[in-house]
């Protein structure tokens, strides 16, 4: 059809980035209030992480069981992305 109602995918802000382990994601206004999915996937996009956070939480990670490196985090919904971001995982 004309019209896409696809929200684009915001680029989501990662802190601390670097990170030892820990990593917190800015939610944008939009995404606040929503059920989302979380999934965190290695440089080869491998998924490493796949969760569900509920509503209002501020999503947070744990990336310090995985070897250093780059990962893209991403939030989706119903399986459609709506972020990413890129996170260093430094140890």
């Amino acid at each position: 059809g004309l019209f896409d109602f696809r929200p684009t995918i915001a680029q989501l802000k990662v802190f601390p980035n670097p990170t030892a382990g820990p990593a917190m994601i800015e939610l944008p206004v939009a995404l606040q209030g929503q059920q989302l999915q979380l999934e965190v996937f290695d440089v080869l996009g491998r998924q490493q992480v796949d969760y569900y956070y509920q509503a209002g939480d501020q999503p947070r990670v744990d990336l310090s069981q995985l070897p250093a490196g780059w990962y893209t985090i991403r939030l989706s919904e119903s399986g459609n992305a709506l972020g990413t971001g890129r996170v260093l995982l430094q140890k």
